[in-house]
């Protein structure tokens, strides 16, 4: 079976060189490889879940970097979707569960809370995936319509920031960014190019 590879956990960022079910480009690249049969039960992406980057932490950014995975995403490819080796998937149980783990990951990191988790034996930092797991807890609200409400609102947001057509205007901003700040275009210049990238 053939599987995507994420090469790099960032906010809405998954990538993969496969087309997706409408015959389009995601707009990422990435390496194609055969997944083992067992690695595609403890990585394979599912709408709800949280994949953590455990690995490639520097002195300036640590590991513990995570994205949840939206409804939208695994429906944009044909294939399998499986995270890398550094990284690791969790499968809440229930949306609402997804959602939470997944705003509470990404504000800790945020604050810088996931230094505490990084070992660093050579010059790859490790993320200790089992000292968070027995360390970190979140609390849940027993008012279980409270939590519903506040999944709905929060979950919108995150398939918005997924969307396909966010990360095509992503894709455009960085392209035009980096060609205005080298002077390969102009100000001026923007229109005939935003006509390129429409037929491309």
């Amino acid at each position: 079976m053939l599987a995507a590879i994420i090469l790099e956990i960032g906010q809405s960022t998954v990538a993969t060189n496969n087309t997706n079910k409408t015959g389009e480009k995601p707009g990422f690249e990435a390496e194609m490889f055969k997944a083992a049969a067992k690695k595609l039960v403890s990585r394979q992406l599912q709408a709800n879940g949280i994949v953590l980057k455990i690995s490639g932490g520097s002195p300036t950014r640590p590991t513990g970097r995570s994205i949840f995975i939206s409804e939208a995403t695994p429906k944009r490819f044909s294939n399998t979707v499986v995270c890398a080796s550094f990284c690791r998937c969790f499968h809440p149980k229930g949306t609402e569960l997804g959602v939470l783990a997944s705003i509470h990951r990404q504000n800790r990191y945020a604050a810088g809370g996931t230094w505490e988790y990084q070992n660093q034996s050579t010059s790859i930092a490790n993320f200790q995936t089992t000292r968070l797991l027995a360390s970190a807890m979140v609390a849940m609200s027993s008012a279980a319509a409270l939590l519903s409400v506040f999944a709905a609102q929060v979950q919108s947001l995150l398939e918005k920031m997924s969307s396909t057509e966010n990360l095509a205007l992503v894709k455009l901003r960085d392209t035009l960014r980096s060609k205005l700040i080298t002077g390969a275009l102009r100000v001026w210049d923007t229109e005939r190019f935003l006509g390129e990238v429409e037929k491309a």
